[in-house]
């Protein structure tokens, strides 16, 4: 696995056993993309207590999204192609400008495609300055223009 990865499940706080499951993904991953795993985000937030709940695992190539919702109980992939798979993205934050963070920031992201939901990311902390990166890099570009 690439050290940025490490350096990612690291900075969000990921348990060993959470870091050896996202690599048994990379692994499989890699076998399926036929090219670079260049990036990877993990869905998170904070539970009532405050603790993060990790949810959803991807992966990004040049041209696919690995999707593995609920990672950590499921050995289930999409894998899905990054154009045109949304015309509209809705973004909700929470102590959060899209440069800074503090430990009460919050950032939700809803994609659709004619009105439906094709899917959503959830971050907390430095996460969500993550998660910009990625909707820069994946999503706003693929938006579909009718």
């Amino acid at each position: 696995m690439k050290p940025e990865f490490k350096q990612y499940l690291n900075k969000i706080g990921a348990t060993q056993p959470i870091q050896e499951r996202v690599e048994h993904f990379w692994h499989l991953c890699s076998r399926l993309a036929f090219q670079p795993l260049m990036d990877i985000f993990i869905d998170e937030y904070p539970n009532q207590d405050k603790t993060r709940v990790y949810d959803g695992l991807m992966f990004y190539s040049r041209y696919y999204t690995f999707a593995i919702p609920y990672f950590l109980t499921s050995e289930d992939i999409t894998i899905l192609a990054h154009y045109n798979l949304q015309d509209e993205i809705r973004i909700t934050v929470k102590n959060f400008d899209f440069r800074k963070t503090n430990k009460d920031s919050l950032m939700n992201v809803e994609l659709s495609y004619e009105k439906q939901t094709t899917g959503s990311y959830k971050a907390s902390q430095e996460n969500c300055i993550h998660l910009v990166k990625i909707l820069r890099r994946y999503v706003k570009p693929y938006l579909y223009k009718t």
